[in-house]
């Protein structure tokens, strides 16, 4: 990390009082003072806006971190062999294996048969099989998605009051993780895990089977999860048609490195945000790296270049950035001249 983060007297979450003595800065923890790594022996650095060090070396750092599944998944890769190889790179950006299902689906299962209610023996079966990847035809991951949400919100307003239920219920994946793994007794919280995840399964199916119809065999995450590329400025119906994009099918969940957010619709999942941007360098090959835009580079409906990369991206597809002007010179469709160009 970077930067200066400013210190304050009253060490706290939240909102602060900026009249309150106790909130006033008192200095800062400059770059040194930060959490950080330089030349780290395993040969690589990783993020993935999770906690950037242990608590204990946090200090005056706050803030809303992920859970650190998908940076767990990124150690995983990178350490699996003694070097990096930019194919190895390239396609840990398109990774979509959920490493919480991976750590949690059979605890999940479990806990569904033990419930034994329709809705848990019906999402328990369709688990069993998966291969924790939130791609392909399987139903899977879309019963995990619309369970794992329900289950994480119901746990968490049993346990938090008014009004921090409301804000922070859906954020209660770490809780029921440690529920899961025994790490917490759910008879301590006055919590029967049996009834709330009988309620959550009943709930997924219901509206699963309401969207995608009765056959499971639609609920594959390729037709279930889709992302729609929203102009700005669509505002009217025919403005919609002209410039809005998709919807397209979208590999990826909210626990993978491929990352996006599912959000339930009556149409389905529909991917609310995720990776619109990749650039990749070799820093071997000093003339080229390689970008992916969602897209295109132009934002004019009539352009060839409106939505260009829109396919290129969704199938983990690079495109060339030259850097040598005599590459790029052999490479323009078309050449623009600001008028002091011409000018010139």
């Amino acid at each position: 990390m970077s930067g200066n983060i400013p210190k304050r007297e009253r060490k706290t979450r939240g909102t602060r009082d900026a009249s309150a003595v106790e909130d006033q800065w008192i200095g800062y923890s400059d770059t040194d003072a930060l959490p950080g790594l330089h030349n780290p022996k395993r040969g690589w650095t990783g993020s993935a806006n999770n906690t950037p060090a242990p608590r204990s070396l946090l200090g005056e750092i706050t803030g809303a971190y992920a859970d650190g599944y998908r940076f767990r998944r990124i150690r995983q890769v990178l350490s699996e062999n003694n070097t990096v190889s930019p194919e190895t790179v390239k396609g840990l950006q398109w990774d979509n294996l959920d490493p919480r299902a991976v750590e949690l689906k059979s605890k999940l299962i479990h806990l569904l048969k033990s419930a034994g209610g329709t809705g848990s023996l019906y999402a328990a079966q369709s688990l069993e099989s998966w291969n924790c990847r939130f791609e392909g035809t399987s139903s899977a991951p879309a019963i995990w998605e619309a369970l794992w949400k329900r289950l994480v919100i119901e746990i968490g307003n049993k346990v938090l009051a008014q009004p921090a239920a409301n804000l922070m219920a859906e954020s209660a994946g770490g809780f029921v993780r440690s529920l899961l793994l025994g790490k917490e007794n759910p008879a301590d919280y006055e919590i029967n895990l049996k009834s709330i995840v009988n309620k959550a399964a009943n709930e997924a199916i219901t509206y699963l089977k309401k969207t995608f119809g009765p056959d499971i065999e639609n609920w594959g995450w390729t037709q279930a999860h889709t992302v729609k590329l929203v102009h700005p400025a669509a505002k009217t119906q025919a403005m919609k048609q002209l410039f809005n994009l998709g919807p397209f099918s979208c590999p990826g969940g909210g626990g993978t490195v491929n990352n996006r957010r599912p959000v339930e619709t009556a149409n389905g999942f529909e991917n609310a945000s995720g990776v619109s941007y990749r650039l990749f360098v070799d820093m071997s090959e000093p003339n080229i790296a390689w970008g992916a835009t969602l897209a295109g580079q132009s934002g004019q409906p009539g352009s060839v270049n409106y939505d260009d990369r829109v396919m290129e991206t969704l199938n983990n597809q690079y495109h060339p950035l030259l850097m040598d002007e005599k590459d790029i010179n052999k490479e323009p469709a078309h050449k623009f001249f600001a008028p002091k160009d011409l000018q010139d």
